[in-house]
């Protein structure tokens, strides 16, 4: 703790407030980049999963030029947090791009917990709307 509080005791806060709200304008302005004219917003997802519901399932936002339906096979720990994702081999579409962004959405989805259940195996669909 001494080590923080010395290397940061002669720090200017105008400075460093600065620079915290320059990194916050760059994400932002990624941000809204990716949610403008360039990214694909209008794609749908639907899960499957017993007597579970979602806290949170990522909306699709990506940059790929195409269509798809990427179907991810989950398994889902007792809290809700998803543990393993790999591809259903129903996905209308080997496009990695597609098949990436799926992954990484449902890896960061969380679902209701279940004491009663160490792990249960779900599904989550991502009908991904291209730009053509």
């Amino acid at each position: 703790m001494e080590r923080y509080k010395s290397k940061y005791k002669n720090a200017n806060p105008e400075k460093l407030k600065r620079e915290d709200l320059s990194s916050f304008s760059k994400v932002n302005d990624l941000l809204k980049k990716q949610m403008g004219e360039g990214a694909n917003t209008k794609s749908t997802v639907s899960y499957s999963l017993k007597n579970r519901d979602d806290i949170y399932i990522p909306i699709p936002v990506y940059l790929c030029e195409t269509s798809g339906k990427i179907v991810v096979n989950i398994t889902v720990n007792s809290s809700g947090n998803v543990i393993d994702a790999y591809t259903n081999t129903s996905s209308t579409s080997s496009n990695e791009c597609l098949i990436e962004h799926a992954l990484q959405y449902a890896k960061a989805s969380k679902f209701s917990p279940d004491a009663s259940k160490k792990t249960q195996i779900g599904a989550i669909t991502f009908n991904f709307i291209g730009k053509r």
